[in-house]
């Protein structure tokens, strides 16, 4: 990273614009805009305020060199992980602090280490230090404009963790807004959060949301490898699949009808007459468990939209469409009588 690299990040983190760093500085607003494309270099007179201006000292505004290797990440990892195993807590931190004033870029790095300055804050039970605590905050805040995705996830999620330990329950609660509705692990997050500030009920609703688009996804994932897999004539593999995705509509309460329906496309892949003439009428039978998860435990303080009535006919008729079109049932005289039943019955109801 150059240094106008240095300035564009610093200056985003403070949330100052290009004209705000100029007037402070002394400066026109192109210059500073030079500075940040690598357009220009600023006088060396004004590095002192630029560093006081964007919190970092002339180390960090100075570094051109951002990553480590591999070899060197891991050597320094080792080393603090030895400092603060077998020192005094206070030499290891002073450690790490000139160590990231060293590469004050090198997000990985930064990431390592504050963590492990802030697990073991946490493990030797320390009480609270200013100083302390703002540099492992302002780290992990810094992380949260990186220009590595895992880095800026791992930041949100270490900082709403330690805004919980701390008990500033507000503080945690603005981290989550870093996270994607969709995003699971902030999902489970938010939990926490409501939990741990005495919102349990809230709590509870959204550990039941997680569970249930955790199913569904798990569903889904398994769904396309059985399709993938019976392209390819893998037969024992969609079955196994199937038995995955019964055992995890069960495990789930999501009723008999999503137990039984991942066995369909193995069923007619076989061509078992027998085996595919009993799993049409199970899942003929199991129609009405559509939508049984309305009714379970596991999703008691959730909100569902009232059981379509016309959910369950509407099912049967796509069975009862699989097996007519099945060609191992077409001169089935079995089939014709299970299908002339339900048929009986749909009319009467």
């Amino acid at each position: 990273m150059n240094i106008g690299a240095v300035i564009r990040t610093n200056r985003k983190r403070l949330g100052l614009t290009q004209e705000q760093v100029a007037s402070r500085l002394g400066v026109t607003a192109p210059a500073v805009n030079k500075w940040e494309r690598g357009a220009a270099l600023p006088d060396i007179a004004l590095l002192g305020p630029i560093a006081r201006l964007l919190g970092v000292s002339l180390e960090e505004l100075l570094s051109f060199r951002e990553e480590l290797t591999e070899e060197e990440l891991a050597d320094l990892i080792g080393q603090a992980d030895r400092r603060f195993s077998d020192g005094p807590y206070e030499e290891a931190f002073a450690w790490v602090r000139d160590t990231l004033v060293q590469w004050p870029n090198c997000g990985k790095l930064t990431m390592h280490l504050v963590q492990m300055a802030d697990s073991w804050a946490r493990m030797e039970e320390l009480p609270p230090d200013g100083e302390r605590d703002r540099f492992i905050t302002d780290r992990y805040v810094r992380l949260l404009d990186s220009g590595e995705e895992d880095l800026r996830r791992s930041a949100a999620e270490a900082l709403v963790s330690l805004h919980l330990w701390r008990k500033q329950y507000g503080s945690a609660e603005a981290f989550l807004q870093r996270f994607s509705k969709y995003d699971p692990l902030g999902k489970l997050l938010r939990g926490r959060v409501q939990d741990e500030s005495g919102r349990r009920e809230e709590a509870l609703r959204t550990y039941e949301e997680l569970l249930f688009q955790g199913c569904n996804g798990l569903t889904m994932v398994l769904q396309e490898m059985q399709v993938s897999a019976l392209r390819s004539g893998d037969r024992a593999q969609a079955r196994m699949l199937a038995e995955k995705q019964g055992a995890l509509a069960a495990a789930f309460d999501m009723g008999k009808y999503a137990e039984l329906s991942p066995w369909l496309e193995p069923a007619l892949a076989e061509g078992d007459a027998d085996g595919l003439l009993a799993l049409l009428e199970k899942l003929l039978e199991a129609a009405d468990t559509l939508g049984a998860f309305a009714d379970s435990p596991l999703y008691a303080h959730m909100t569902f939209k009232p059981r379509d009535p016309a959910l369950a006919g509407m099912a049967r008729r796509a069975v009862l469409d699989v097996g007519q079109e099945a060609a191992v049932l077409r001169d089935d005289p079995r089939w014709a009588a299970l299908r002339a039943r339900w048929e009986e019955e749909k009319d009467a109801g």
